[in-house]
């Protein structure tokens, strides 16, 4: 191997051109770091100044928020500062995440940085609303409370969903490419999820569902599906410790659940609308790797905004917390109208009247930034204009603010301590989880030490 082809192929910066299926494209290059790491110091500068302010109040349905909590104070953090830390944590790493995703998506660098500034405008929004209109007083800090904690749920609902991103990120990574480091980081995100919050592996399973069925569009869907369960049955097998007792202690309660009763609302029509759907999207996409981006976004929107619609409209739900899905919706939106905008600049060629591949390097890095710092503040003044129509529009007796309120209302009443079963079904979990633990540190150092053997 010539030193030209040691060196990874640096994915292309703008709108029409890109790298090739497969190609080992950086997760972290020079200018990515840049990126990654300004967004990260943008979104705390922004929100941590009223977030800081808000006293959070949480009810924990599974371990991991209340063991970092736990963590945070042997530093000396009480609780309320331990959640307001998290939650601001997990505003930055969701923003980082939602440009990540697109990246990785995309191969490109302006449409992603467009998506993550989307993705906090409507919280910023209500932010500058509320000091504009109003100033810092009670009555603010208790409206920014109640917005959080409605679009964004509480502390470990939103961390699952700020590391979601991440665990795609891997997940199509290794079923690109089959590599052992892929699967483990996959596997680690997604056991973290499992882990923060129940409702939120329900969203985790259907991205990566649509996810790998985007992938066998792609050709090799037979050897993908057994990467698909086999991430599945690793992340499973290590959280058994937590979720087994409960399926075994409390069976009969997880048959009645909303996810499973509410199944019946998906036939005949949904079932048959989304299996023309999928074909119509194979005869689409099929074979076209450039246009997975597109699709992943589109069909993520759209699941998202089916669930979040037909919970407002006729009250069906699949998941145990349905308001706290507008989250989710809002994420997989920002990166589905940042690709549609990307699209259009395709389509027209804009791309190619500045030149952006002639320019140097630092300038593209600057150039970038601006671009993230103008579409941030476009987009801010348009929702700022929009969003005393808005609010009118969803307000009152019979709007949607208050089915949200009533839902977080009757989500506050309901108090389950993370608290272990006993018994033989928590031996037997931790037992798993420790056989599915082993196998993956022995089959992660096996296939490193198979590398270093090759090298």
């Amino acid at each position: 191997m010539t030193p030209s082809e040691e060196i990874p192929k640096r994915s292309k910066w703008w709108f029409r051109q890109k790298t090739g299926e497969n190609s080992p494209v950086q997760l972290f290059d020079s200018i990515t770091k840049v990126f990654f790491i300004s967004l990260i110091l943008f979104t705390f500068i922004i929100l941590w100044p009223i977030t800081s302010q808000i006293n959070f109040e949480t009810v924990f349905f599974t371990p991991l928020v209340p063991f970092l909590v736990k963590v945070l104070a042997l530093v000396g953090l009480g609780t309320n500062d331990a959640l307001k830390i998290l939650f601001i944590f997990s505003f930055m790493t969701s923003t980082a995440g939602v440009y990540l995703l697109v990246r990785k998506l995309t191969k490109r660098q302006v449409t992603p940085i467009f998506a993550a500034s989307l993705y906090i405008v409507p919280a910023v929004t209500f932010f500058v609303v509320t000091y504009l209109v109003a100033g810092l007083d009670e009555f603010i800090f208790a409206s920014a409370k109640s917005f959080l904690s409605v679009f964004y749920g509480t502390s470990d609902f939103f961390l699952a969903l700020s590391l979601i991103p991440y665990a795609a990120i891997f997940f199509l990574r290794y079923l690109k490419r089959n590599e052992t480091i892929n699967l483990v980081a996959s596997v680690f995100f997604c056991g973290l999820i499992f882990l923060a919050s129940g409702p939120q592996s329900l969203s985790l399973l259907l991205v990566l569902a649509v996810i790998a069925t985007t992938e066998f569009f792609l050709g090799q869907a037979r050897e993908k599906l057994k990467r698909f369960f086999l991430v599945l049955t690793f992340a499973f097998g290590l959280v058994s410790f937590w979720y087994l007792p409960t399926i075994i202690g409390d069976w009969a309660q997880v048959v009645k659940s909303q996810a499973i009763i509410n199944l019946k609302y998906l036939f005949p029509l949904p079932f048959t609308v989304g299996i023309l759907g999928l074909l119509f999207l194979f005869v689409i996409f099929s074979k076209r790797e450039e246009r997975q981006g597109v699709l992943v976004s589109f069909l993520l929107f759209l699941v998202f905004f089916i669930l979040v619609f037909d919970w407002l409209i006729s009250g069906h739900s699949y998941v145990t917390h349905p308001n706290r899905l507008i989250a989710n919706l809002v994420m997989f939106s920002s990166m589905g109208f940042a690709l549609l905008v990307a699209f259009i600049f395709d389509q027209f060629d804009l791309s190619q009247l500045l030149r952006f591949e002639k320019w140097s390097q630092p300038a593209k890095i600057l150039g970038t930034l601006i671009f993230g710092l103008a579409s941030f503040s476009i987009l801010l003044g348009f929702a700022f204009v929009l969003t005393p129509l808005a609010v009118r529009l969803v307000s009152g007796p019979f709007g949607i603010w208050n089915k949200l309120r009533v839902q977080l209302i009757a989500d506050q009443k309901v108090a389950l301590d993370p608290n272990f079963a006993d018994g033989w079904p928590l031996g037997l979990g931790i037992i798993i989880s420790l056989i599915f633990f082993g196998v993956l540190v022995f089959w992660a150092s096996k296939d490193l030490l198979a590398e270093e053997a090759n090298d």
